[in-house]
């Protein structure tokens, strides 16, 4: 698994030479599956790129053609998004360990690097799809409600609600969560969820 998250972890570092004319993919709303997918896509083209603040894909200007070329490859993000929320039952065990495996991997790279896109845009996604499960089997209600509880947290210190004129002058408002407090979330998800997965 460690060197798992060190290969994903490469893979999102700048690629992009600052001085040519880049592009921007919004894909950052698309499932973490299907980004992967696309990630693979792209690496295997050997077309270099980054992700901004939202997750969503940078590119060279140059590459335009070969990176729509591989996105008409993949599968439509939103039919995916339906198939995705529809098809996760909490009684599917892979399903579930599955999707433990993408918050552990996700909230592995946030410990290490708070600022990460693609993890933030994918520990908020599997929290998403947490958030609508019921308690799977072999869990009991308060283990899964402490799980679920971890990742809401991180989730919503990376995604923070939006907030009242007054609340913006408050340090502990959730929208002024630091990186030093998101490494800590994080780091709380992953002891929680070390004893699943």
């Amino acid at each position: 698994m460690d060197a798992l998250i060190d290969d994903v972890l490469a893979s999102a570092r700048p690629a992009l030479d600052p001085r040519v004319a880049k592009l921007v993919f919004v894909v950052g709303s698309w499932p973490v599956a299907l980004q992967t997918e696309l990630v693979d896509q792209l690496t295997a083209a050997q077309i270099p790129y980054e992700w901004d603040m939202q997750g969503d894909l940078i590119v060279r200007e140059s590459d335009e053609e070969e990176v729509e070329a591989v996105l008409e490859l993949l599968p439509d993000p939103e039919e995916e998004s339906e198939l995705h929320s529809s098809e996760l039952s909490s009684d599917d065990g892979v399903a579930v360990h599955e999707l433990l495996d993408r918050v552990f991997m996700t909230a592995s790279r946030l410990v290490k690097h708070p600022t990460d896109a693609a993890a933030t845009v994918g520990l908020v996604d599997a929290t998403s799809v947490l958030q609508q499960l019921a308690v799977p089997f072999g869990f009991e209600p308060p283990q899964w409600d402490r799980l679920v509880s971890a990742a809401k947290a991180v989730a919503e210190a990376l995604e923070p609600p939006a907030t009242s004129v007054a609340d913006t002058d408050s340090d502990e408002s959730t929208g002024h969560a630091t990186d030093d407090q998101i490494m800590e979330l994080a780091k709380t998800l992953v002891d929680q969820v070390r004893l699943y997965v």
